[in-house]
This record gives structure tokens, C-alpha cells and sequence, in this order.
């Protein structure tokens, strides 16, 4: 059964719209802002409207719909509250009056009405008939409240019913999603930020401090400043007037919150210590001073804690200088002291410091460096050193504290090394022709102040036959000299063990005993120019190749 739904008009009064039946009270406006708010769009469905002839252009956008025109003639509004995402109206026309040789309707939705924010349309001027008027609505907020315009084209009037395309829902808050986030222990001179998770439906939240309202408005946080320590009651409630009253559902959610004091000043009395001298408080070292420390309790809050470290006087005396002789030993201020030294002591009196300086010395101290290789033995004035050291020794038979001399023992390694190489028979190594298995004994001066190296070649000589002279091209190393990387490769099936290189000292600079496969390349840019070794083990056979490292 249809209902109607009547606007009167008087001049610009805004008429009562009477619903029968249901009696669903709103007035209806001729403006967007004065539209009362339907809370269930439900309600309309089969209602009748009966447009006014009234024409008031100014109370709707122009074009009523950017990109689809349309002008406004004689607008009516009515605002309704959307609980759900998708809508769809149909407005039919009849009894309508026309106006300027045209006739029918034009409808749109607005999600504001300051600026007209339009959401859908139906204006197209070519749609101007009597036909129905459909209008449909995607992503809607739940909860927002919406604009419906009903326009007569160039002023038309007629009767429109609405019809609502399915159900869109009840007027409904949902429960709370979680508790009010923020710190519940916090302290006193300090700033924090309260939020709560918006909820499908809520328009508006009002939020209290120990019962007192603090804030009203869309947002869905609070800041709060502490001024003093205390328990406090924090609580959130959500409407969306006219709708859903505070009172209803859901009831406030709230926390309670500790504050603690903050930024106690604690005053220590002044304190006199030596100039040179500190003291350490909270694990740090304080000199002569004013100073400030900040400490935290264990609920995080600051205090802050102020001394003043003042200087005593200094009696500053003349430097004390002691004669030392090999072997004594003197004890200042309860320290021992066998070699020359120079420092201060300061003594501290109720009143003045005391700051003395001493210097230590051996009379007619010379020093002289000597150098040896590892194994080898010093003599100096009947002393004999073996390893690195600073000895002092008497450089005459005289007086117990005359001449005395540093010196400063430096022992310089020797290397030994052992290198074990297969080499074809007639090959002529380090400049000896090898005829047979032999063993080579080397000695380089390679190291400063004379100290020896010596490298030994286990030499396995070995005759090319068929077999070996494959063997013999098995492997290939390239480049040779090389400056960065060296590859060994192979055209065969061969099974790399491990292999290693050396350098003419017989040090291994590079070891590789794992995950061997070919090609294999090895990185020697670190190493120094000079001839290395390389010698990889073939199976069960140890292969050795040299080549030669350049500079880059």
C-alpha cells in the first residue's frame, strides 16, 4: 500500500512533511543544510512525495553534477542516515506539470552539502522524461549521512514515489574492537596520546577524565598532559545523533591510568675535592663543577638531581727529582718505582690540596737498539738476552749510579720451510739440472740484520712415458704471470683433492682442501710480486705448476 508523503510550502518556510501510516516524522527542506535526518532509508520505501512548484535555483549546485549538467530549479531535500555500502533508489513520476516545453525529474545523492559533494547522479538533461529514475550508490560509509535532492527538470512538479531496492540495514553501533591504547603508567609533566579503533557506525566519540567530558568530535584519540601524580579513569563513548544516542550501545570502554611524579629536584650540598681530582656518581666521573643528573625510577620517570664540586686551594711544591740506581727501588706515596718515571701526586688536606711533581731518573741514561736473529743469544755488560725486552745495564765498573743503559733486545724471526715438488727428469731447477730424486737446501737473506731463510726442496723426479705425457698437459695454469686471478683448468676427467701454493719461502699463502671442482680459479691480488708454487693433488698423485705474480 502506498502512503503519502505531503510538503506543503509557505513562501520559504520549510514544510512537515506526514507520513501516514507509519507517521515517520521528518521535515523536508527546500535547502541541503536544512534537511532533517531519516536515521532508517528503509522507511521510505513506497512512499509518496508531492514536489513544490516553488522555484529556488539557489539552493542546489549548478551544474548539479560536474560532467553531467544539469541545473537546479526547484530542489527538494531529504537527508538520510546510510547503514549500508550499497544502495539503490527508484523514483517514478506522475501527475507531473511541465515547465519551458519540458518535463520529469532529476535526482542525485551528496555526501556534504558545504561543498555539495556529489556520490551519484541522474541529471543528464536527456534524461529529462517521464520515465523512472534510477540512482545507485557503492561504498557508502556506514554510519555518514547522506543528501538526496528530488529536482523538477526546468522546474517541472510532480508526484514521485520512492521506492528503496532491497533492505539497507538497522541503525547500529558495533561492540568495541579492543581496549584504549596508550601507557597505562606514565608520569607527571608529560604529553600522552589515547586512541581507541574507530567502529562501524560511530559518527562521533566523546571521551571522559574521571567522569568529566574532555573531548567531543569525529576523532577517535585524546591527548592528555599530566600536571600531578594520581589513579586516573579513562573512558571512550561513541553515538551518531540523531540516530544512535550516547546512551545506547555499546556502553564506554575505559582504563585506568597511573601517574607518577616526575622531575623531582633532589639538591646534594657542595662538595670540595683537589682541582686535578673527580668523583664518580651514577657510574659517571664528575670534575669541579656545577652539575646536573638526570636518573629514571623503575616507572620511567625522570628526577633530576644538581651538586657543585668545588676546588680546593692548590699548594703547588717544587719538583722533587730522585736519583735512581740499577737494581734500587724507591716507593712514593706507596707505589714502588725500579725505572725512571715523571708524575704528580696530590695529597688533600681538610683545607688545600698538596700537588707534588717527581721525576725518577738514572743518571746519564743513554739508549742504544739491538738487533738479533731468533735462536741467537745477546751479551751486553754481563747480561744475556735470548727474547725481546728493555734491559738496563751498567756501561762502566764504576760508581753503582753511573752510566746507565737502556737497551731495547729486538729478535728477528728466521723461516724454515719444507716444499715437496714432482719435477720431470733433466729439468733444470733453481739453475741445477735434475737428473734424480734430490733433496735442495736453500739459504736466502731475505730478512733485515742478516737472519736467515732456509727453504728445503724434496725434489721426486719422474720419466715421461706415453701415459705421463698425458698427464703431463692434464692441467693448465693461465695466466702465467698473473696479476689478480690465476685458472687451472682441465679438458679430462680429473678429480682435484685439494691443493695449496707457497710462496719461495716455503709458506703456504692459500689452502683449499674442499668443494673442488674445475675450472678452478684462485685469487692472488693480495699477494706480493714474486714466483709461487701451485700444487694440487690429482687423485692420488700431487701435481706441482709454477707461475709468477705481478703487480697490478
Amino acid at each position: 500500500m502506498k502512503k503519502q508523503l505531503t510538503l506543503f510550502f509557505f513562501h520559504l518556510f520549510i514544510g512537515i512533511c506526514t507520513l501516514s501510516a507509519q507517521h515517520i516524522s521528518q521535515e523536508q527542506s527546500l535547502d541541503c543544510a536544512g534537511a532533517s535526518i531519516i536515521c532508517n532509508i528503509d522507511e521510505l520505501d513506497g512512499y509518496v512525495l508531492q514536489m513544490s512548484n516553488s522555484q529556488l535555483p539557489g539552493n542546489g549546485p549548478n551544474p548539479l553534477c560536474a560532467g553531467q549538467g544539469g541545473v537546479p530549479n526547484n530542489p527538494s531535500w531529504i537527508a538520510f542516515k546510510a547503514w549500508c555500502t550499497d544502495l539503490t533508489l527508484i523514483c517514478s513520476v506522475s501527475n507531473c506539470t511541465g515547465q519551458g516545453g519540458s518535463n520529469g525529474i532529476q535526482t542525485a545523492i551528496y555526501s556534504s552539502c558545504n561543498p555539495y559533494t556529489p556520490v551519484a547522479c541522474n541529471v543528464s538533461p536527456a534524461n529529462c522524461n517521464l520515465n523512472d529514475k534510477t540512482i545507485t550508490m557503492t561504498g557508502l560509509v556506514i554510519g555518514a549521512t547522506y543528501y538526496f535532492l528530488v529536482d523538477g527538470c526546468a522546474g517541472s512538479y510532480c508526484t514521485v514515489t520512492i521506492d528503496v531496492v532491497g533492505t539497507c540495514g538497522n541503525p547500529v553501533i558495533q561492540d568495541w574492537k579492543g581496549p584504549i591504547v596508550g601507557p597505562k603508567e606514565t608520569c607527571s609533566k608529560t604529553t600522552n596520546t589515547y586512541s581507541i579503533e574507530k567502529v562501524t557506525g560511530a559518527i562521533n566519540y566523546i571521551w571522559y577524565l574521571n567522569g568529566v567530558a574532555i573531548k567531543n568530535s569525529a576523532e577517535n584519540d585524546v591527548s592528555l598532559g599530566w600536571t600531578k601524580s594520581g589513579v586516573y579513569t579513562l573512558c571512550v563513548d561513541a553515538y551518531n545523533n540523531p540516530c544512535i544516542l550516547e546512551s545506547d550501545s555499546p556502553s564506554p570502554t575505559c582504563i585506568d591510568i597511573t601517574v607518577n611524579d616526575n622531575s623531582n629536584i633532589t639538591n646534594i650540598p657542595a662538595k670540595n675535592i683537589c682541582s686535578k681530582d673527580s668523583i664518580t656518581y651514577n657510574g659517571v666521573s664528575y670534575g669541579v663543577g656545577n652539575h646536573k643528573v638526570k636518573l629514571s625510577n623503575a616507572a620511567g620517570c625522570d628526577s633530576l638531581v644538581t651538586f657543585e664540586l668545588v676546588a680546593k686551594p692548590d699548594s703547588i711544591l717544587p719538583m722533587e727529582s730522585i736519583l735512581l740506581c740499577l737494581g734500587d727501588t724507591v716507593n712514593i706515596n706507596g707505589v714502588p718505582y725500579t725505572k725512571p718515571a715523571q708524575f704528580e701526586v696530590i695529597t688533600e688536606d681538610t683545607n688545600f690540596c698538596t700537588v707534588r711533581a717527581y721525576d725518577i731518573f738514572f743518571k746519564n741514561l743513554s739508549s742504544e737498539i739491538l738487533n738479533a736473529c731468533q735462536g741467537d743469544t745477546l751479551n751486553f755488560e754481563n747480561m744475556i738476552a735470548t727474547t725481546n725486552g728493555i734491559y738496563y745495564v751498567k756501561s762502566n765498573d764504576q760508581e753503582p749510579c753511573d752510566s746507565i743503559k737502556k737497551i731495547e733486545a729486538i729478535f728477528h724471526p728466521n723461516f724454515t720451510s719444507l716444499i715437496k715438488m714432482d719435477i720431470e727428469k733433466g729439468t733444470v731447477f733453481k739453475g741445477i739440472e735434475i737428473n734424480a730424486d734430490t733433496v735442495l737446501i736453500f739459504n736466502y737473506e731475505t730478512i733485515a740484520h742478516g737472519c736467515d731463510s732456509i727453504i728445503t726442496y724434496d725434489l721426486n723426479t719422474f720419466t715421461i712415458t706415453n701415459t705421463n705425457e698425458a698427464n703431463k698437459n692434464l692441467l693448465k695454469l693461465f695466466p702465467n704471470p698473473g696479476t689478480s686471478t690465476i685458472t687451472i683448468s682441465t679438458a679430462y676427467s680429473a678429480e682435484l683433492v685439494e691443493y695449496h701454493i707457497y710462496n719461495q719461502l716455503g709458506q703456504m699463502v692459500i689452502s683449499v682442501t674442499n668443494s673442488i671442482t674445475f675450472p678452478i680459479t684462485v685469487n692472488i691480488e693480495k699477494l706480493s710480486p714474486g714466483i709461487y708454487y701451485w700444487r694440487g693433488k690429482l687423485g692420488s698423485n700431487w701435481v706441482t705448476m709454477q707461475f709468477t705474480k705481478q703487480n697490478n
